[in-house]
């Protein structure tokens, strides 16, 4: 009967080890099971943008395997200038000058990431943008 309850321990203690192992390696980085990145393609957007970010990274809720992109398409405005001062603040990549690093949204599809455009949204439009319901879906899995 020790045998059998000592046995049943390491059982246990085995599949706790394995279990946490699994998970741990479902939430590792955009290389691991779970991960995604997020593309937002941006211009000219300098009075709004700031506050486009930080409701961007509350909704995602700073989730770690999820990695942001901001692709600035030559803004003539100080957009820029707003993104890498937030950058202090919020964990994500600026893409200047509109490299969007060779990506077309089929492409960002099918490597699984995320692809928005927000080009041409102004203010409200910007701020209540429809990439937010869809982001927010994503960050709760």
């Amino acid at each position: 009967m020790i045998i059998f309850l000592i046995a049943l321990a390491l059982l246990v203690v085995a599949g706790l080890c394995l279990y946490r192992g699994l998970t741990a390696a479902a939430g590792q980085g955009l290389s691991g099971p779970g991960g995604s990145r997020v593309v937002i393609i941006i211009g000219n957007q300098e009075p709004w943008i700031e506050g486009f970010v930080r409701k961007l990274f509350r909704i995602t809720g700073g989730v770690p395997r999820q990695e942001v992109l901001l692709v600035d398409d030559f803004s003539r405005d100080g957009t820029l200038e707003v993104l890498k001062r937030l950058q202090r603040y919020y964990p994500f990549e600026i893409l200047p000058g509109g490299r969007c690093a060779g990506r077309t949204v089929e492409g960002a599809a099918e490597a699984g990431e995320l692809c928005f455009d927000v080009r041409g949204l102004r203010g409200e439009e910007l701020l209540n943008a429809p990439l937010f319901c869809r982001l927010s879906r994503v960050s709760r899995r």
